[in-house]
């Protein structure tokens, strides 16, 4: 279970220390302990839990922060079909289906083969489709507002920002040596960089109840990233999770492309790669040099 905090949960963590006095809605708190919620793999919605006591009444108070810089962009990324469905409901498939519809021809017009490659895709690189982010803001290409239905916005928006619908590993974390339930979902916000001036007292005035949060932020946001082959390599990123696959074939003697949509998170990654491989090795396309017309059947595709 050991992971490593980024350097923003260390800073943020090395301010809340035992015994330190501060004032929360208006009542006396000191600090019992502070640590971060570790499920045994993956991370909890909470990067810094914070147990406290109100002073007046001696009751424990658990307050659980989700830290996002000034910068922060991806709230979930590389989801699987699992959590789309604790996120979306039972009706998650059809849900990203409709949201994909507004991106459609993006997707539709993007390059599948890379010979110089285009920063982040190196070259080499051949598209095996786009893995399923939620973002905070529509900033990418391909990108776009999550559709969902109007009765559910809240209940969804609150899960992505807080985890009530986490598995229970990742709910009911360690922090330290003791496990605490609930430990994962978080029931604040901080949005900002921490200044080595920060006080407790600071952070805490910064803090955003997740309620009032997600009143102000009542819209999330998804976007497709791509998930290469890299044929100087020989690898992809692994088993991830693709919203969107490119099934590639052989037409005509010709290495052909279809970006199929109807099949949300079904394959992974290295599933589309086997596939892919077989046709390069039936086509004896072995490298960059290979990626021509006397190969490929549409270069629309080829990025030069």
């Amino acid at each position: 279970m050991a992971k490593q905090f980024s350097a923003h949960e260390k800073k943020l963590l090395s301010i809340f220390k035992p015994n330190e006095i501060f004032y929360y809605n208006g009542e006396k708190y000191i600090i019992e302990f502070a640590g971060k919620p570790m499920p045994p793999k993956g991370e909890s919605k909470t990067d810094v839990f914070v147990g406290v006591r109100k002073l007046s009444t001696n009751k424990p108070l658990s307050i659980k922060i989700s830290y996002k810089k000034n910068n922060a962009e991806f709230l979930e990324n590389k989801i699987k079909a699992e959590r789309a469905k604790q996120l979306l409901g039972c009706d998650w498939e059809n849900i990203l289906k409709n949201s994909i519809k507004n991106i459609k021809n993006d997707l539709l017009n993007s390059k599948l083969i890379y010979i110089k490659g285009k920063y982040p895709t190196k070259p080499g690189s051949i598209t095996l489709g786009w893995k399923f982010e939620i973002l905070t803001v529509a900033n990418r290409k391909l990108s776009g507002k999550l559709i969902v239905p109007k009765e559910k916005t809240a209940e969804i928006i609150k899960d992505v920002y807080s985890g009530i619908h986490l598995p229970d590993d990742k709910k009911h974390c360690f922090v330290g040596k003791n496990q605490i339930e609930n430990s994962g979902i978080a029931n604040t916000i901080l949005w900002g960089d921490i200044k080595n001036s920060f006080s407790v007292q600071d952070i805490i005035d910064k803090l955003i109840p997740i309620e009032k949060f997600i009143i102000d932020h009542p819209n999330i946001y998804f976007a497709c990233t791509g998930c290469n082959y890299r044929i100087l390599e020989d690898k992809c990123d692994g088993k991830r999770s693709l919203l969107i696959y490119v099934n590639w074939t052989i037409n005509k003697g010709k290495l052909c492309s279809e970006i199929v949509f109807d099949n949300p998170l079904k394959y992974v990654a290295t599933d589309i790669m086997d596939n892919l491989k077989n046709c390069l090795n039936k086509l004896n396309i072995n490298s960059i040099d290979d990626f021509n017309s006397n190969k490929i059947l549409n270069t629309t595709i080829i990025n030069q």
